[in-house]
């Protein structure tokens, strides 16, 4: 393990590996968020507006930012 840990194309490849999953998380977990957000709020003749999903979204969220 100690040679590896001391090849620098491994511990390249270590951190590539760590940031690609790191940024892929980071980016598609706020979508998966609104989808599940779209999925449970609508029905078989319902559908939600994007400004509900929006209202749906801040409500979860809170007030972050605001005074």
């Amino acid at each position: 393990m100690e040679d590896l840990l001391k090849n620098q194309l491994f511990a390249t490849h270590a951190i590539a590996a760590t940031t690609s999953v790191t940024l892929g998380t980071a980016l598609t977990y706020p979508l998966d968020t609104i989808k599940v957000l779209v999925q449970v709020g609508s029905g078989p003749g319902k559908q939600l507006t994007p400004a509900q999903v929006l209202d749906r979204v801040r409500s979860l969220s809170g007030n972050a930012g605001s005074n």
